[in-house]
């Protein structure tokens, strides 16, 4: 959806909002998928709907799995967010030996695949945790081929601290079902990460 907000001329920054997963898009090793992504106009912004090829009853069609509104950003940038004061407030290190990474709770019930392989260090303090993400060499490629929020280091980045939820039950899988708002501030280059 992001590339497609770009496609479409929202190069100063934009928003994501009310992104809602309706169905999950199983994906066999090895087996590539067709994505479709429609984008509406709808006031400053678009209406935006994700979907995937099926064949249900030997008919092929395209089924839904999430929908959002993107929009230009409305106001200022943030403030500078102070890293290291999070940091200092962290003792909990956990850091990936030289070349590996460290595991997500998550895993334990999902079999992530490279992509989602980004974990190398975290630091948890109480109710906050600081992680550093990297895709590993082998998916770098991904990025030159244009990836505005890289799926493996968007959905660790907003996962890995699951442990920090006071409900958070291992022996089940969490996913997410929204995003009130994700927020792309530009402006952004012509050429992602190249």
């Amino acid at each position: 959806m992001a590339e497609a907000a770009t496609a479409k001329g929202l190069t100063q920054g934009f928003e994501i909002r009310d992104l809602y997963f309706l169905r999950a898009m199983p994906v066999e090793d090895e087996t590539p998928r067709d994505l479709q992504i429609n984008l509406s106009a709808d006031g400053a912004g678009f209406a935006a709907e994700l979907r995937s090829d099926c064949t249900l009853n030997g008919k092929s069609g395209w089924q839904l799995h999430a929908q959002a509104q993107i929009a230009p950003i409305s106001g200022t940038q943030p403030e500078t967010f102070d890293l290291e004061a999070v940091i200092g407030r962290c003792a909990q290190i956990n850091t990936a030996p030289e070349g590996g990474r460290l595991i997500s709770p998550q895993e334990a019930h999902l079999d992530f695949g490279p992509r989602w392989h980004v974990l190398r260090e975290t630091a948890v303090g109480t109710d906050e945790g600081i992680a550093k993400l990297a895709l590993p060499d082998a998916c770098r490629d991904d990025l030159a081929e244009g990836h505005l929020l890289h799926a493996g280091l968007l959905d660790l980045a907003t996962g890995w601290a699951i442990d920090l939820v006071p409900s958070y039950d291992a022996s089940h899988l969490w996913v997410p079902v929204s995003y009130g708002a994700i927020t792309v501030y530009g402006p952004l280059p012509a050429e992602i990460y190249s």
